[in-house]
């Protein structure tokens, strides 16, 4: 069908000048979008010193799109050779390592579809810098603009090193004799071997801004610097504050590797900050408190490593570890009494051993991600490993994995509780796993209005307590004996496309354990991590309006004619393009950008299927 065809009428003449503005409303077809993109960098660069740029996709109430399972945004400036010039995204979240290369101010600008931001970034060729060395001296000292370490700082107790927003921290690194960085041994190893680091014993404020972040880096981008060691200090904090390029630090631990950010009885706070591209592990820490909130870290030997230490990981990703041995995404030794560790709202994905550790300690696992732990070098690569200790994982997805969630103990057994958590795609789901050839420990799954679809879902290697697997109202892959139990297609709305929403009229909707907390709808609990509304729903497909089987340039001109002319539509949330619960004059430019500009398609579901989000807006006549 093409405009031309449309006969005059007075409903066309309504329409004549929507029809006439349609270069204008193409042309804000972008703005047709509910998400937006932000993009974090430092407010000012220096040639050859690499600036790391984080990309978020954000929803319209700000919260992070943990939905957008991959994406890759463009990065670019007019007159400068960005690289590399693209950034992977993870669950609405990524970072990339880059290097400008021309003259001068530049605006740096990251496209993802039809969403954008732009930086302005000035250059700080010829600005003045200052050199610190040795124990700082006074009870407060500030850096600000260009900060050359030349050799190791101490802070000591009774001073306050206070970073202001938008000061670069260049700490001298080094190369080892075997070409490589992070081989340091010792706390006093000479400067050949560690790079230069920053000791805290007073204490530490990095106080960067969204608009003008700090930045603690390698002077020299090939000779990794050594670690922030917070050593019985006085509690500090930081702020959009981004550690690049350390970890050639004392070693040891799992992976054998040194810290960028070390902790020693100490308390450190970290908001919308990253810790990325080290030569070793991320985090140490042992007798402290930790918190990160909105925080990335990637790139890595390996993610934190605590023990004796209270954690609250709280909506931050930890992706990119790689290596030989023991890359964990995070490493939970024990707590000590009084301490919790819990890890919120976060996403974890992509490495070569285990996502989540633990080792002997107590964690609470809520509203999390795990994700793309399948390493072709360790076939029992596990989203989530448990020794010994107790384990709660509620509202979590975990997919992609050689094993989904693994327990082991080696003198003490485990336990295990699983709530409203979803595993797919998986080798293994659970398993019980008798490493250390122990018959006689126990090791116990509580699993409770789950999903658990894997080739193998459960996996005992202790037949000989079966009762310490309980499962109930669980929808199970294979049989398995228990009240509720389901072994049916959850009809997840699109697996292959990692989207484990239930389709309604899934089995698992409203089929949980009816002792649970009901759904925020009030009916009793679905079963997995996603919670679906209940009641009656009906099939349709986004953006076929008016009926006719097509999508096409009829459907806009029906909702602009329901918008402009009082045109009654019998499929309201077909007509909501982006989803966002609402009809207006967005979703026909979407459709519009969609049909002839090669824009983003139309929110699922595409074809015949149900809205996995919760509006007001009917569905009755009209549906397919």
């Amino acid at each position: 069908m093409h405009l031309q065809e449309i006969a005059p009428s007075p409903a066309a003449r309504t329409l004549a000048p929507v029809a006439l503005a349609l270069p204008l409303i193409l042309a804000a077809a972008g703005s047709a979008e509910a998400r937006s993109l932000r993009l974090a960098l430092m407010d000012g660069w220096i040639s050859g010193v690499p600036l790391l740029v984080r990309v978020d996709v954000l929803e319209d109430d700000g919260s992070p799109a943990l939905d957008l399972w991959d994406g890759e945004a463009q990065l670019s400036a007019a007159g400068f050779t960005v690289s590399p010039d693209r950034v992977r995204l993870r669950n609405g979240t990524g970072t990339e390592l880059v290097t400008l290369s021309g003259a001068g101010d530049a605006a740096l600008a990251a496209t993802l579809g039809a969403l954008a931001d732009t930086r302005q970034v000035r250059s700080l060729a010829g600005a003045p810098s200052q050199s610190a060395s040795g124990t700082l001296s006074g009870p407060l000292v500030e850096w600000s603009g260009i900060v050359n370490v030349t050799e190791s700082v101490t802070v000591p107790e009774g001073t306050t090193l206070r970073i202001l927003p938008g000061t670069w921290v260049l700490v001298q690194g080094a190369v080892t004799a075997e070409g490589q960085p992070g081989a340091c041994e010792s706390t006093s190893g000479p400067p050949s071997r560690c790079g230069a680091r920053i000791t805290v014993r007073g204490k530490l404020e990095s106080l960067g801004t969204e608009e003008s972040p700090v930045t603690i880096t390698a002077s020299d981008p090939d000779a990794a610097w050594g670690e922030v060691h917070h050593d019985g200090a006085d509690p500090s904090t930081y702020t959009h504050t981004m550690l690049t390029r350390g970890g050639n630090s004392p070693r040891g631990g799992h992976t054998n590797t040194g810290p960028t950010l070390r902790t020693t009885s100490s308390a450190v706070t970290m908001e919308r900050c990253a810790i990325t591209d080290a030569a070793g592990k991320a985090v140490t820490a042992s007798g402290s408190e930790l918190e990160f909130t909105e925080c990335v870290i990637a790139r890595c030997v390996m993610g934190p490593e605590i023990g004796g230490t209270s954690l609250l990981f709280d909506r931050s990703h930890a992706s990119g570890f790689h290596g030989s041995d023991d890359n964990d995404g995070i490493y939970l030794h024990g707590q000590s009494a009084g301490q919790d560790i819990t890890l919120s709202g976060s996403v974890f994905s992509d490495g070569d051993d285990d996502s989540i550790d633990t080792l002997d300690s107590d964690v609470l696992i809520e509203d999390c991600i795990v994700r793309e732990w399948m390493s072709d070098r360790d076939p029992d690569t596990k989203g989530i490993s448990i020794f010994s200790g107790e384990v709660t994982i509620r509202g979590t997805l975990v997919a992609d994995c050689h094993v989904g969630i693994s327990a082991k103990g080696q003198s003490s057994g485990a336990d295990v509780h699983i709530e409203r958590t979803t595993v797919a795609r998986c080798g293994t789901g659970i398993l019980a796993d008798d490493k250390f050839d122990r018959p006689d420990l126990r090791i116990r799954f509580d699993i409770t209005s789950a999903i658990v679809q894997a080739t193998n879902a459960i996996d005992t290697e202790y037949p000989q307590f079966p009762d310490d697997i309980q499962i109930r109202y669980s929808n199970i892959s294979e049989a398995w004996a228990g009240p509720g139990n389901i072994n049916v297609d959850p009809l997840f709305t699109a697996p292959d496309e990692r989207d484990f929403h239930l389709l309604a009229g899934s089995p698992c909707i409203d089929t949980g354990d009816p002792a649970a907390t009901p759904d925020p709808d009030g009916t009793r609990a679905d079963m997995g991590a996603f919670y679906r509304p209940s009641g009656a729903v009906t099939l349709f497909s986004r953006g076929e309006v008016n009926g006719d089987g097509a999508t096409d340039l009829a459907d806009a001109v029906t909702t602009l004619l329901y918008l402009f002319a009082g045109r009654e539509i019998g499929c309201e949330d077909a007509a909501d393009v982006n989803d966002d619960g609402l009809i207006n004059l967005t979703d026909p430019i979407a459709l519009l950008d969609y049909l002839f500009r090669g824009g983003e398609a139309p929110a699922a579901p595409l074809t015949c299927g149900a809205d996995a989000t919760d509006d007001t807006l009917p569905c009755g006549a009209g549906g397919c």
